[in-house]
């Protein structure tokens, strides 16, 4: 669940009932997305739409690293915090993942489960309204192993709200133990300097692996809402992994 300060009449513009977005690489083709959930998860945000263009090896985007990403997508355990449409979750169901797609506003989980039966998955692809402050059993209910391979995350970093921040670095502790050998992907399309303290805060607790620029075209520039100007969007996605100390 992406917290931000936004103008209604900006997003209801943009909230169009049904977005078509491609994805080429090894996914190549089109999804049919809906939109119109309540909040800023109704719509498809520039940094969820370019890193399901990377973690689908798409070559129409500008990656300051190849070797990011050198994960086998098949046999996954996911969850995906602040899915929004859903975009990075179809994804990553396509490339054989099982997928947690969570988001704390039940109308845009509502709006998720429409773009599953528009779109013919992969893999495993659960819809699931969790939000940051709930108890991560709910997560675990649902997957037969006793932790997450990899948490996902696309512009939930968002905002000024330090309580929001709070629930979700909590979350994240709670789902990334230190026990077990999970990897944590935040993509950020970086708006606010104090997206910063946020980040500092993560890294008490988690280390910081790798991270690239990203730059590529977007359906649905966010200009209103700050970032980049344009159809091109810049992207940081960020991997990280749990200190054992911690």
């Amino acid at each position: 669940m992406a917290v931000v300060v936004y103008t209604p009449s900006i997003l209801s513009q943009m909230n169009a009932s049904l977005l078509e977005v491609f994805i080429g690489g090894n996914i190549n083709r089109k999804f049919n997305l809906t939109q119109g959930g309540r909040g800023t998860g109704g719509i498809i945000w520039s940094a969820a739409e370019i890193l399901a263009k990377l973690i689908a090896g798409c070559t129409d985007i500008d990656i300051s690293s190849s070797t990011f990403f050198d994960i086998d997508w098949r046999g996954k355990y996911i969850v995906e915090l602040g899915a929004g449409v859903g975009i990075v979750g179809m994804v990553l169901s396509l490339l054989g993942s099982t997928v947690l797609s969570t988001d704390g506003e039940e109308t845009v989980v509502d709006t998720i489960k429409e773009s599953v039966n528009k779109n013919i998955l992969g893999g495993a692809f659960l819809p699931l309204q969790y939000r940051w402050e709930d108890s991560p059993h709910i997560l675990f209910n649902f997957i037969d192993k006793e932790y997450f391979d990899i948490v996902v995350g696309a512009d939930i970093i968002y905002g000024h709200d330090a309580t929001n921040w709070e629930h979700l670095l909590n979350c994240l502790l709670l789902i990334c133990s230190s026990s077990y050998p999970t990897k944590l992907i935040i993509a950020q399309t970086h708006r606010y300097e104090n997206e910063n303290n946020f980040f500092g805060l993560l890294e008490k607790y988690f280390s910081r692996t790798s991270v690239i620029q990203v730059k590529g075209k977007v359906t649905t520039p966010l200009t209103a809402l700050g970032g980049d100007t344009g159809d091109v969007a810049t992207v940081f996605v960020y991997l990280y992994e749990r200190k054992l100390d911690y």
